[in-house]
């Protein structure tokens, strides 16, 4: 089951915060592989090559070599990578000028019951277990870090894709904070272990209460 978006407009602070993330990204210096730099490593690397070449085997071959291959990998592929950067940086530009021109956003309303957090245990991040109705859940993984300040709360909205990606955020809160369920985190990471992995924003057919025993289970 997926989740379902529907547009509404946009808040007065949402429209505030893309007008302050817009003008940070059109003031922000250009960034720009400077030729010297390319120059130089052309240098090393022949430099390096050249050394090689003139010691047929061991160590100094080896090093002298590998640092002809770092040079010379970084005149190939360090111009794409800053290709890439002013690439996704327009990219960015161009969708908040879109959303603010019309002035909407795609929205999923949450009305929950209960709500569960098991913390990160090694590198999986927060996870938030959400009571949707009596048979059905809501996985959300807390990958910006930043859920723990406005969430958990009742009655909340969770932003599409494109639009949490510039606000770095997916929670639009709607009601007050209140305290989660705590699972312990170790029975969370040895339950994912033997029963598949959710995903982020998945919705799963089963009860708050039998998902909840099942990964407690795993602390005995």
């Amino acid at each position: 089951m997926d989740i379902t978006y529907k547009t509404r407009s946009l808040y007065n602070d949402e429209l505030l915060l893309l007008k302050r993330i817009k003008t940070e990204n059109e003031n922000r210096p250009v960034k720009r592989i400077k030729v010297r730099h390319l120059i130089i490593a052309g240098l090393v690397g022949g430099g390096s090559a050249y050394l090689a070449s003139i010691f047929p085997d061991g160590f100094w071959m080896l090093l002298f070599g590998v640092t002809a291959v770092i040079s010379f990998g970084y005149i190939v592929f360090m111009p794409y990578e800053f290709y890439k950067i002013r690439r996704n940086e327009s990219e960015m530009l161009r969708n908040i000028n879109a959303i603010i021109e019309s002035g909407t956003v795609d929205v999923c309303f949450v009305n929950s019951g209960r709500i569960a957090l098991a913390e990160e245990y090694e590198d999986e991040v927060d996870l938030y277990i959400v009571e949707l109705s009596p048979d059905n859940v809501l996985y959300l993984w807390d990958y910006y870090y930043n859920l723990e300040t406005e969430f958990p709360c009742r009655q909340f909205e969770i932003y599409r894709g494109d639009f949490s990606a510039i606000f770095e955020k997916e929670i639009y809160p709607l009601s007050d904070h209140f305290e989660p369920t705590i699972i312990d985190k170790e029975a969370k990471w040895k339950y994912m272990n033997n029963e598949a992995v959710p995903g982020h924003l998945q919705i799963d057919n089963i009860s708050f209460d039998e998902l909840i025993d099942k990964i407690k289970a795993f602390s005995k």
